[in-house]
């Protein structure tokens, strides 16, 4: 078990925050295909607003999250999987910088269909699978972010009146 640094009221930072540029990335591929089926300009313009306030949460989800990496000790399968992992949030900031930019620098002419700034859309998505997969791995195979309380079935499982 490896607690986390970065904590509010006991509990880890970096995973409620995570939850925001996850929900906002997909949200924004979910945005690009409903513009590619409709063409009206609404949802590719959402799509870019969702980016750029996914942007925002990643780099506010990154901050604790590599307080928490610190801890970590050097040659250890933990470290590396959170290596991977951390590598993996540094891809998807520059992916979804650049796919910002190419939306804002208006790339996309009029009735043009984007396909570039969609498929980068997906190889994100795909990304967030593999970086929550990894998230996870550390999580309950390693028990990083996980404080080990000393108590029995009982104590654990309270029952309420």
């Amino acid at each position: 078990m490896q607690p986390s640094r970065a904590k509010i009221l006991g509990h880890p930072i970096h995973p409620m925050l995570v939850v925001f540029p996850i929900g906002l990335y997909i949200t924004s591929f979910i945005f690009d295909l409903v513009y590619l089926s409709t063409g009206a300009p609404f949802w590719f313009r959402m799509a870019y607003w969702t980016i750029l306030i996914g942007l925002v949460g990643n780099v506010a989800a990154a901050l604790p999250g590599f307080l928490d990496y610190l801890t970590l000790p050097p040659n250890t399968e933990a470290r590396q999987v959170a290596t991977y992992h951390m590598g993996i949030g540094v891809t998807l900031a520059i992916l979804y910088f650049a796919n910002l930019l190419l939306r804002d620098w208006g790339v996309i002419a009029e009735n043009q269909k984007p396909w570039g700034v969609v498929i980068l859309n997906l190889v994100g998505v795909l990304l967030i699978g593999l970086q929550g997969w990894l998230g996870g791995e550390l999580v309950y195979r390693y028990g990083i972010g996980v404080e080990e309380k000393k108590q029995t079935g009982e104590e654990r499982f309270r029952r309420v009146a």
